[in-house]
């Protein structure tokens, strides 16, 4: 019932999920009101992701709803993730994108990937998108050693303004 409440009205159901006693609980909540709200209404989600302050709940947030905001309206999602400020949220809502395009178009995830400025999430993706290259018998196994470098040499943009 609570999530339909967050399809209906997210205001009241965060509003709810905030008041919420246990802070374990709380987080669980508020972030399910939001990736339900993403799901239905991705734009209004975003402002109120954007709105929130910089923690570990907010990436999570920015994550649920560039997830669920790429499969409805790729462009849109785009165009808030680029301009989020830098930072851990962007990286968040970028390690999502890299991981669409992973099942799409693997030299736009490495280059989506490489724009990632935290060392640790960055390498981390990259590694992610070598091993499944590695597996897959229709994409030429990927080599990467140090991100960006390679990138460069191949000719890959690694802005979002780069991806159509």
């Amino acid at each position: 019932m609570r999530l339909t409440w967050a399809q209906s009205a997210p205001p009241g159901a965060l509003a709810w999920a905030s008041s919420l006693a246990n802070a374990d609980i709380r987080d669980l909540a508020v972030d399910a009101v939001v990736t339900r709200w993403a799901d239905n209404q991705p734009a209004e989600a975003a402002v109120w992701v954007q709105a929130q302050p910089e923690s570990p709940a907010r990436v999570d947030q920015a994550r649920a709803v560039a997830g669920r905001w790429l499969e409805t309206d790729f462009r849109s999602a785009l165009e808030w993730i680029g301009n989020l400020p830098p930072g851990s949220t962007r990286d968040g809502a970028l390690d999502i994108v890299a991981d669409w395009f992973a099942r799409r178009d693997p030299a736009r995830a490495l280059s989506v990937a490489a724009s990632i400025q935290s060392p640790a999430l960055r390498d981390a993706r990259l590694e992610q998108l070598n091993a499944a290259a590695s597996r897959s018998s229709s994409v030429s196994r990927l080599r990467v050693c140090d991100g960006g470098g390679l990138l460069a040499r191949a000719g890959f943009g690694v802005g979002l303004h780069d991806i159509n």
